[in-house]
């Protein structure tokens, strides 16, 4: 995918740049760079999230389903616990 091959090339050398110090203008501009390739890359994740469901969904016993649960529930988030209720 020559976006990821982008982002990722581009993101190493954010990396070597902030790992030289380099001037804050400096890593702000390449920053953006990132971030405009990812804003390019979200069709594609929402696109894969819909194929990622509906395999899901039609293969619950697949050990390929339960990869993918494996990453989507890292993603969540605990809901947040109610105090006990005390009488």
């Amino acid at each position: 995918m020559p976006l990821s091959d982008a982002y990722n090339k581009r993101n190493g050398e954010y990396i070597e740049a902030s790992r030289a110090k380099k001037d804050s203008a400096t890593l702000a501009g390449m920053r953006a760079e990132l971030d405009a390739i990812r804003e390019k890359m979200e069709p594609y994740y929402e696109q894969m999230d819909v194929i990622d469901k509906k395999f899901i969904n039609d293969n619950p016993g697949s050990f390929v389903t339960a990869y993918l649960l494996r990453f989507r529930i890292s993603g969540m988030t605990l809901p947040k616990r109610n105090p006990p209720i005390t009488s």
